[in-house]
């Protein structure tokens, strides 16, 4: 007999066949065959005597094994089995042999993959589903291996979340297990429809969801919107687009808390910055850098009344590269929808032609793509237009042209680059931008606000009176600490961080305007004035110092030249630093006047990697 004393791995659960190999010398013979095991798992059937016939020398039978469910694996029960030469020579010989059964991991037998749908958008993701059974069909956990057959576009985790190529077509998802099973499916994938198709029946309150939109960016879609309060809004004007949009309105003045109505929202492209203000008894909050935003516009407004707001073009001859910046000064709140400029050029320009806009606080808006409209061989020169949709609030803009050099201007535009601008008027806005500030009085700079007296110290006991504005009269002193520069720790030397800023000598008693301002991630040390500030992590409240009295910085002039922004503006005043945001770090930098290139009154400076800039303005 070759039944070898080796372990024999059994399933639990289930009736596994062990195959008895019976091989003699003589030919033709009975034997019979016993079996059994020390913890029962033989089938009772397989525990009686067995006889069995040789022929040849040869038999053969099989014992069934039917460990319980319940086993634990690794558990083994030992199996004796004897067999019995019945007939002559050797009748009444025994032979024994023993097995060790031992309980082994139930492999996996069969996968499936199971999906919420078959048909999906370019825009959309879908999440599978990896599901696997044991011999018993009770479900087993496996290392999924996802594969795309013949589509390399789309790609797939190893989790199931499928993303989908940006063409239309079929997607054959194909899954594996480390045995080697396998399933597959097919999943549909087409364009999404033309918004230009869809329905204009408002949509249902998305609450915080606006940001599911983010893709559609430029589009106005209209939401059923009840107004409610809370504290789940930050920016003024433009929000972040997880900011309850019920919020929102209320804080915009569209809606009163409990009212129901449609509301417009303008998705928008994110900004490095969100100011929070108080507007009808609703606070939003201030936010960093944020990927989507929305801008709220009346329901009331007929957005197909669109006018041309800005026109400095004429018939006279025309020629390249402007030297005046082209500036667009707006009385009311403007829904921006359309920019053409007029080149003078007749060849396709090697590198994408874009158009934006730059405010008074250098905050850049755009860019937006320009397209040839139209072309004039005789005269030389090209149309470009560029489609934009964009709220922008009352204030002074100037248009920023890649092209600058090919821009066409003459003497009666005043040498500014030739533009259309086109937008609907959305009439004075209900509620100010949250750069704006009441006029104060030169006599005094604080004009009838409350002037309160000087700490002596920091304003900890301030920090409750986040975003108010106050003014203090204090006198500059090199004595105390300061944390931060332009904005520092609430526990600052406030006579201390007046010198640093610049706004007092030491000594000098002066009035200061101060802005609470909720804690930073880190402040900034920096030596300015005589006046060294120490580097600080997050820190519980802050507060920001500024003149008392508004000091009005020159105008910036941007335009982009081979690919750099060239920032320029006139001035006799040389205590004026250009500041900057970087949109990697969300920095704000400082650059000295030393950094500046000067020819008389005219500063001029160039930014090497302008994709990197987010806004420029002038500071004291």
């Amino acid at each position: 007999m070759t039944t070898e004393d080796s372990p024999y791995k059994i399933l639990p659960g289930i009736v596994s066949p062990l195959e008895v190999l019976i091989r003699q010398t003589d030919k033709d013979q009975t034997v019979t065959l016993r079996a059994s095991d020390t913890k029962g798992w033989l089938a009772p059937q397989n525990s009686a005597l067995i006889s069995i016939e040789m022929r040849d020398g040869t038999a053969e039978t099989t014992l069934n094994l039917n460990p319980p469910n319940d086993v634990a694996i690794g558990e083994s029960s030992e199996l004796t089995i004897d067999v019995t030469i019945a007939s002559t020579p050797l009748q009444g010989e025994t032979v024994r042999t023993t097995v060790l059964l031992v309980v082994d991991e139930p492999a996996i037998s069969r996968i499936e993959i199971r999906t919420p749908k078959k048909e999906i958008t370019t825009e959309e993701t879908l999440q599978l589903e990896a599901l696997g059974w044991d011999h018993l069909d009770q479900p087993i956990t496996f290392a999924p291996q996802w594969r795309i057959l013949e589509n390399p576009a789309g790609r797939i985790t190893p989790n199931g979340l499928l993303t989908p190529p940006p063409a239309a077509g079929k997607l054959n998802i194909i899954l594996e297990s480390e045995n080697g099973l396998m399933d597959s499916v097919q999943i549909t994938v087409s364009l999404p429809e033309d918004p230009a198709t869809d329905t204009n029946a408002p949509l249902p309150d998305p609450g915080t969801g606006v940001g599911k939109f983010r893709s559609r960016s430029g589009e106005i879609i209209t939401f059923n919107v009840t107004g409610r309060g809370g504290q789940t809004l930050w920016g003024t004007n433009t929000y972040t687009d997880d900011s309850d949009i019920g919020i929102a309105a209320v804080h915009a003045g569209l809606l009163e808390i409990g009212e129901t109505a449609t509301v417009r929202a303008l998705i928008a492209p994110g900004q490095s910055a969100y100011q929070g203000s108080e507007r009808n008894n609703i606070t939003s909050q201030t936010f960093g850098r944020w990927a989507g935003s929305f801008q709220l516009i009346p329901a009331d407004i007929d957005l197909s009344q669109t006018i041309e707001i800005f026109n400095n073009t004429n018939e006279q001859v025309v020629s390249s590269g402007p030297s005046e910046a082209t500036a667009i000064v707006l009385d009311e709140r403007l829904l921006l929808n359309r920019i053409s400029t007029l080149h003078l050029d007749t060849n396709e320009p090697t590198t994408e032609r874009t158009i934006s806009l730059s405010n008074r606080d250098g905050q850049v808006f755009g860019p937006w793509r320009l397209t040839l409209e139209n072309q004039e061989p005789q005269s030389r020169t090209t149309v470009w237009r560029a489609s934009a949709s964009y709220v922008l609030e009352p204030g002074t803009y100037t248009l920023v042209n890649s092209s600058i050099e090919t821009w066409a201007h003459n003497g009666e535009s005043g040498h500014q680059g030739f533009a259309i601008v086109s937008g609907v008027q959305l009439g004075s806005t209900t509620f100010p931008a949250p750069s704006e500030q009441e006029p104060v009085e030169p006599e005094t700079g604080a004009g009838n606000r409350d002037i309160l007296p000087d700490p002596s110290g920091g304003l900890t006991s301030f920090r409750s009176r986040v975003n108010d504005v106050l003014f203090f009269e204090v006198t500059g002193t090199d004595s105390g600490s300061i944390w931060g520069t332009s904005i520092y720790t609430d526990d600052s030397t406030l006579g201390k961080a007046a010198v640093h800023s610049g706004l007092a000598t030491i000594g000098e008693t002066t009035v200061v305007k101060v802005t609470i301002l909720p804690g930073q991630s880190s402040y900034e040390g920096t030596l300015r004035n005589g006046i060294q500030s120490s580097p600080f992590s997050a820190w519980d409240a802050s507060y920001k110092l500024e003149s008392a009295i508004p000091i009005t910085p020159p105008e910036l002039t941007i335009a982009r030249i081979d690919g750099n922004l060239v920032v320029t503006w006139n001035s006799e005043d040389l205590e004026f630093t250009l500041e900057t945001t970087s949109i990697l770090s969300n920095d704000t930098l400082w650059i000295p006047i030393e950094g500046v290139q000067r020819n008389a009154n005219l500063f001029r400076y160039v930014v090497l990697a302008p994709e990197t800039i987010q806004y420029f303005r002038l500071r004291k």
